[in-house]
């Protein structure tokens, strides 16, 4: 059965919206429907630059879409492999092209940190994901990063994890075995 690739365009933007609404928690303080929608407008902004066909379009805003909806039902860690399951959920019952599944998948799976994005749809969804960094909004966006970090119990464990090992690590490339 061939997509009806506008109708369910349309239907995923209607879909993630609902969610947001409906799960949205002040805890995400930048990772919320209205980032989502930045990344969304990004990717478009910036596969113009680009011949995309309209199936690598589709990839590309269905992942836009579902990239952060792992947020709305868990803690920050692995966020990434819940929005997938989201996405997959969702997607499945509209769309039987399992490639065209796994490519939004992947380009899911490229925003996690560090970013290795191997394809252009995966580059592209990374790009708009981290678009602010370039741009005059990243003050504010920053400023938001910083208190949900500061307020984030996760966070701040992860953040003293990462400051422990970081000590052991120099420890240990500074220890000389004889």
């Amino acid at each position: 059965m061939p997509i009806h690739i506008p109708k369910v365009l349309q239907d995923v933007q209607s879909s993630v919206e609902a969610l947001y609404n409906k799960f949205q928690s002040t805890d995400l303080l930048y990772h919320n429907l209205n980032h989502t929608q930045k990344v969304v407008q990004h990717c478009h902004e910036i596969s113009v630059a680009y011949v995309i066909d309209e199936t690598h379009s589709f990839i590309i805003w269905v992942a836009a879409w579902f990239h952060d909806t792992g947020h709305l039902f868990g803690v920050p860690l692995n966020h990434e492999e819940r929005s997938v399951e989201i996405m997959k959920d969702y997607i499945e019952k509209k769309v039987e092209d399992t490639k065209i599944i796994d490519a939004s998948a992947s380009c899911i799976m490229a925003t996690k940190v560090p970013n290795k994005p191997t394809t252009l749809a995966e580059k592209i969804v990374c790009d708009a994901d981290t678009f602010n960094l370039g741009t005059k909004e990243f003050s504010d966006t920053d400023s938001r990063l910083k208190k949900l970090v500061n307020e984030s119990t996760i966070f701040a464990l992860m953040l003293s994890f990462c400051k422990k090992m970081a000590v052991r690590i120099a420890f240990i490339r500074e220890v000389n075995v004889f």
